[in-house]
């Protein structure tokens, strides 16, 4: 793996989103992108956090669209 240098990454959490720089490598033989930080939090290539998804599948089970993505919004301000 090359090091390709700090990339940002922007991430919802329960705390707001959160950027922050990260050191990044790649693969050329496969085309991977590896970012040591992420793997190191537990964060996936996705753009939310675990508890930020588990908020939208409860409140998606529970509630009409848009009444979830209200109630999501006031949880994401404490």
């Amino acid at each position: 793996m090359r090091y390709k240098g700090q990339q940002v990454r922007s991430i919802v959490t329960v705390h707001g989103v959160l950027t922050y720089k990260r050191a990044c490598y790649h693969c050329a033989a496969c085309q991977h992108m590896l970012a040591p930080l992420d793997q190191d939090l537990g964060l996936d290539s996705g753009s939310t956090s675990t508890q930020v998804r588990l908020w939208v599948a409860l409140l998606a089970g529970q509630l009409p669209f848009a009444q979830a993505a209200t109630t999501l919004q006031i949880l994401n301000r404490y």
